[in-house]
């Protein structure tokens, strides 16, 4: 299974995730061109061991975000709840992760990564909802839960567009096509999330979109 399709800004570089039976072991995968020809799928050193998943470039395409249950110290035994970590990118490598740690790690679950170009950072948390942080001072500052014009339902997969004016995700919100559908939201003149929509039977069915 392959998930969380990521493309670089210069479209150079392709990033998602694998799972593979019978372990169902989770790693991180790139493929980088070489010139007008795609290399060979490699794995990311450093997602070889624990599980990695949900990875989120940022928009500049040098910050890979990624949830792991890897110890925050190492050699220590894997974590019981997964956190976001991230590795950064120079000379065409990525390096070893660093976990994001507080105030957006806490000692429950933090998944679903997103970060938009403001820059704002967007997560899901239990019991599937919706945070967003903002980066000021050199910091990202606490998360706060978007309200419940975002976060009806169960809510998840959070994504900005380039422009930071419109937020797409999915949700169980009842009264949709199927069990989960595609929502949007557009920012009022205040720069805050309206109520979101169902994008509407030509992109959501009866079965589930993500």
């Amino acid at each position: 299974a392959q998930a969380k399709l990521n493309i670089s800004p210069d479209m150079s570089e392709i990033i998602y995730w694998e799972r593979k039976p019978p372990d169902n072991l989770n790693t991180i995968v790139r493929i980088v061109q070489d010139g007008e020809q795609w290399k060979a799928p490699e794995i990311l050193p450093f997602s070889r061991d624990y599980i990695n998943n949900e990875p989120s470039l940022s928009p500049d395409g040098n910050t890979l975000f990624f949830v792991s249950n890897r110890p925050r110290d190492k050699g220590a035994e894997p974590e019981r709840t997964p956190d976001i970590w991230f590795a950064e990118k120079a000379d065409g490598k990525w390096g070893e992760p660093t976990n994001l740690g507080s105030p957006i790690n806490t000692d429950g679950v933090e998944v679903q990564p997103f970060m938009s170009a403001e820059p704002r950072f967007y997560f899901c948390r239990p019991p599937a909802e919706i945070y967003c942080s903002t980066f000021r001072a050199g910091i990202w500052q606490e998360p706060v839960k978007l309200s419940e014009k975002i976060n009806r339902g169960r809510v998840s997969s959070p994504r900005v567009s380039p422009d930071t004016t419109c937020l797409i995700f999915h949700s169980n919100n009842p009264g949709g096509f199927g069990n989960y559908d595609l929502y949007i939201s557009f920012k009022d003149a205040s720069g805050d999330w309206m109520e979101a929509r169902n994008m509407g039977p030509d992109i959501n069915t009866a079965a589930d979109e993500g």
